[in-house]
């Protein structure tokens, strides 16, 4: 499955509601996709696409479809720049 069309306006509604995080991870991992659900889109990371994955300051491990990972670090740096 694509990542979903309506993945910019979910990603900005959860960094709003503090559901994803707004702080920079010290460090990522890419793979292929596990089957898990992307905290971006809330559609599953297919084995064949990459995953961006790291652990949040919270202890939560975060996990994104490439170009969600892309439109949450965009967010992530515009929302901290308000």
């Amino acid at each position: 499955m694509p990542v979903s069309p309506d993945a910019p306006r979910k990603i900005r509604e959860k960094l709003a509601t503090g559901r994803l995080p707004r702080d920079a991870p010290p460090m990522t991992a890419t793979g292929p996709g596990t089957g898990n659900l992307c905290d971006g889109c809330d559609t599953p990371i297919n084995p064949d696409q990459m995953q961006y994955e790291f652990e949040s300051s919270d202890r939560r491990f975060i996990r994104f479809h490439v170009w969600c990972g892309l439109l949450w670090e965009a967010y992530r740096r515009e929302a901290n720049r308000a």
